[in-house]
């Protein structure tokens, strides 16, 4: 039997199901029975979390990146001793 291929989504498709959910223009039940319901509810969790970075400039943005790579040259330190 193939193993099957884990599906992948678009930045932008994901963008648009999660406004229309919180535009109220579409139900998240619609978009769960289209799509597992944990998946829509993970991209509207991530959606909601980064939506205060979406509007800051490209300076302001890398500063509230940089938490996270040190987090990951952390996890990189860790891992190779």
């Amino acid at each position: 039997m193939p193993k099957r291929r884990r599906r992948s989504f678009k930045p932008q498709f994901k963008a648009h199901v999660v406004l229309g959910d919180l535009a109220g223009t579409k139900s998240q039940a619609g978009a769960a029975r289209r799509h597992k319901p944990e998946l829509v509810a993970y991209w509207k969790k991530v959606a909601i979390r980064s939506g205060e970075t979406l509007f800051q400039g490209g300076e302001q943005r890398a500063q509230a990146q940089e938490p996270i790579a040190e987090l990951e040259r952390m996890v990189g330190r860790v891992i190779m001793d």
